[in-house]
């Protein structure tokens, strides 16, 4: 497989993303480029792991999407209360 080349830009947003907060899974999935390579270029740039706690908030999040199932279903559960409710 050949290997793909990222320009300095490229790179220095990837880890920008990550110093303010994001994942590296998420940077790499929004940018387009592997986790790994945006793991070396983090390690490389001397940022901790230490996350910030007022980054972004990642497009796709598996927390916010198990919370939305869940509130969903309390919802549906609501309506149909409100239903059996109405036929009284």
């Amino acid at each position: 497989m050949k290997q793909k080349r990222y320009s300095e830009k490229a790179k220095t947003k990837a880890v920008e993303l990550v110093r303010k907060g994001w994942r590296t899974k998420d940077v790499s999935k929004q940018l387009g480029m592997s986790s790994a390579s945006v793991a070396i270029w983090v390690r490389k740039s001397g940022l901790k792991k230490k996350r910030s706690s007022n980054g972004p908030i990642p497009l796709r999040s598996p927390n916010l999407e198990r919370e939305n199932r869940v509130l969903r279903a309390k919802i549906k559960g609501m309506e149909t209360t409100i239903q059996e409710l109405c036929q009284l």
